[in-house]
């Protein structure tokens, strides 16, 4: 009886093939026909056959490999990108990469992730042990990392040191404006790294890469650097990394609806109200740093009379306050919030385009502001 890697060894030196002619993983064929593995998983073993021109079965016959017991939990493979993401009622974030089944009924291998297009993760890149279970995240069998690490996103509720989700209604619509302004960035990120490899303005590369590397965490700057530096394309996994936020950031926007829809929404009385207050509490705040500012006691009395009064606005000469642009500010955000819950289905369907389009506009002011720069300049 052969041993596999035998087997393998004699079947890819006759038909003159080098070892990362049939393994994506030119180490673990090595360590499969020297011994050192002695006993692959199944579907390094598809792969293998497939590369030589054989099937599965007839690779594995009459050789000392045999397969172990079926056991459902293994017919598993990962998207490397695509997550599950919970968030609890105190805006604790979780997640777990999605899984597939990694045969259909007819017996077909998954290959690919049908949301991504990338190669499904269904064993250990290092030792080619199979995938055992949904929460997994190491390989039992060497101990290494089965996906890339991924870190949550900067944004509202991630720095909220307690409360994470806000119980007020002022305080959703502020954590929702600001979720959704790190959703559309995620995305025009991504556009420029799909667009970068086609730029060949020195100028426009170096606009691209500096806006990418501003919303990057530290390690995703360093992998940038290192790659520039060897005159080698952005890592999949700095992309792959702002692909997991968008997944996150899309999850805080759904629990944030949720949440701001069993909360009463305030009178235009008391958005006048609560703007004000704000502004007066600014106010208050400086004037106790700077001697030359309004009298704090007169301040303090606004804010008791806030509480009381049945017209907010009638004080607000008397506060020599602007509240206009934080009205407009919670009114817009407010309004957004009643037409997105009609267009959400409209824009998940068209996230793949809206990553292009993101990218094409960002391309075009930047060289509207280069001309304009050139015209400043003559």
């Amino acid at each position: 009886m052969e041993k596999i890697g035998e087997k393998i060894n004699r079947l890819r030196k006759e038909m003159g093939l080098s070892q990362d002619n049939i393994h994506h993983q030119q180490s673990l064929v090595s360590q499969i026909e020297s011994g050192s593995i002695s006993k692959p998983g199944e579907g390094v073993l598809h792969e293998i056959a497939q590369n030589l021109d054989t099937t599965f079965l007839s690779l594995v016959d009459d050789t000392d490999w045999k397969a172990e017991p079926t056991i459902k939990s293994k017919e598993i493979a990962f998207s490397p990108v695509m997550v599950d993401v919970e968030i609890d009622d105190d805006g604790n974030i979780s997640w777990s990469h999605k899984s597939y089944s990694l045969y259909n009924e007819k017996g077909e291998k998954a290959e690919y992730c049908l949301e991504t297009g990338l190669k499904l993760i269904d064993s250990c890149e290092n030792c080619g042990r199979q995938v055992e279970n949904v929460k997994q995240e190491y390989c039992i069998g060497c101990g290494k990392a089965l996906f890339s690490q991924f870190t949550l996103p900067s944004n509202f509720l991630i720095e909220a040191a307690d409360n994470r989700i806000p119980r007020s209604w002022y305080d959703c619509v502020f954590a929702i404006n600001d979720i959704s302004n790190s959703l559309a960035t995620s995305v025009e990120i991504i556009g420029y790294i799909k667009m970068l490899p086609n730029v060949t303005d020195t100028d426009q590369k170096k606009m691209f890469i500096e806006r990418i590397k501003r919303y990057a965490n530290e390690p995703m700057k360093l992998e940038i650097e290192i790659a520039l530096n060897k005159k080698k394309p952005i890592p999949d996994h700095v992309s792959n990394h702002f692909k997991f936020w968008i997944q996150v950031e899309k999850e805080q926007l759904k629990k944030l609806k949720s949440v701001i829809s069993g909360l009463k929404e305030p009178s235009e009385e008391d958005t006048a109200r609560k703007a004000l207050s704000d502004s007066i509490a600014l106010k208050l705040e400086d004037s106790l740093s700077k001697a030359d500012f309004i009298d704090p006691t007169i301040l303090m009395d606004m804010l008791l009379e806030l509480r009381t009064t049945r017209d907010p606005l009638a004080i607000l000469d008397k506060a020599k306050v602007d509240t206009s642009e934080l009205m407009e500010k919670v009114r817009s955000v407010a309004q957004e919030m009643k037409t997105d819950d009609e267009s959400d289905d409209k824009k998940n369907s068209e996230d793949g385009n809206s990553e292009t389009d993101a990218a094409e506009n960002a391309e075009r002011n930047n060289k509207n502001a280069k001309i304009e720069n050139k015209e400043k300049e003559d």
